[in-house]
């Protein structure tokens, strides 16, 4: 499972930089343009975000959230280092 996560991210990286190689400029252009839609996007998300998200948003600042990304980070760590 590892290698072949190590593969896609070498082969998208090797595109990345290939595709800036190739055409520097229209390589920025068109990443700013991504760049540009991405924002609209998240722009309009948070204009249309429901409130009752936003209403219980509270639940996630309390002490437990913590311990528990904790808790769920070491058990990540751990199943990964017995695969």
């Amino acid at each position: 499972q590892r290698s072949h996560i190590s593969i896609n991210d070498r082969k998208r990286r090797r595109n990345f930089f290939l595709g800036f190689s190739q055409s520097p400029v229209n390589f920025v252009s068109s990443l700013i343009e991504s760049q540009q839609r991405d924002l609209k996007t998240m722009k309009n998300f948070q204009t249309n975000y429901p409130t009752q998200y936003v209403q219980r948003s509270h639940i996630f600042k309390d002490a437990w959230v913590h311990d528990a990304a904790i808790r769920y980070l070491h058990q990540r760590i751990a199943s990964q280092t017995t695969d």
